[in-house]
């Protein structure tokens, strides 16, 4: 897999995924853009001005949503914030670098605008997609505490009036967010978590409701991934 030069502390050089891995993630980005080419959408069930229900999101309740017919398939518009902690190496980083290369491909397909920030206690780095696939191979050191806040500050003109997702284990050590800060910039976000060994889907959600209007937890990135395009179709 071709490697990427270091430009950040959350570059590591080499890839995460070799040969074999980064060709099951390209099956699964090809068979979402095929259902993307397609003209048959899904949409809010709910006016531009009102937002979704937590609890049924939190559910993945199928009332939140109505199949709808369009010509010009699908766009979706959000942003991407990845807790970059110490405790997100290993298996939860796997997760944040193949959500974030699946994005990409839409993105290169003009299916969607998205600004991904890496957030640590100490650095951050904006990258706005699409981008060479090599880089976000690279992108996945971790360290210290997660600096969320120090992160979206700087970076809030970019993702102000948007919906925003937040990959996270919830389990923040530093500072917390204020969710007046959300508020303030009409941003709705969406703490998200995988865990392939949660028995209840919910279990998991408080904490993360403790930061984000809502909550989202699956049990492998294909099941999130499904879930986070139907919360940002517009």
């Amino acid at each position: 897999v071709q490697s990427y030069e270091n430009k950040s502390y959350f570059h590591a050089g080499e890839s995460l995924f070799n040969l074999e891995e980064l060709n099951e993630l390209k099956k699964q980005a090809n068979t979402l853009l095929k259902a993307f080419r397609g003209a048959k959408g899904k949409t809010k069930r709910m006016s531009p001005s009102k937002r979704t229900s937590a609890r049924d999101l939190s559910l993945d309740k199928d009332k939140v949503y109505v199949s709808k017919f369009t010509g010009v398939g699908k766009f979706i518009h959000m942003n991407f914030l990845i807790d970059c902690s110490g405790s997100m190496s290993g298996y939860p980083m796997r997760n944040a670098v193949a959500i974030t290369y699946i994005f990409n491909q839409l993105a290169k397909a003009g299916h969607l605008k998205m600004t991904v920030l890496y957030s640590e206690s100490r650095h951050n780095y904006k990258l706005v997609l699409p981008v060479e696939d090599s880089e976000i191979l690279s992108l996945h050191l971790t360290g210290g505490s997660e600096g969320l806040t120090r992160t979206i500050n700087p970076h809030v003109d970019c993702i102000k009036n948007t919906n925003m997702i937040c990959l996270t284990d919830g389990n923040l050590a530093d500072e917390g967010i204020d969710k007046k800060f959300w508020d303030k910039n009409k941003i709705v976000t969406t703490g998200v978590y995988v865990n392939k060994k949660a028995k209840q889907l919910t279990e998991y959600t408080g904490s993360l409701s403790r930061w984000f209007n809502h909550s989202l937890v699956r049990r492998d990135v294909n099941e999130l991934i499904q879930a986070l395009i139907r919360i940002g179709l517009k």
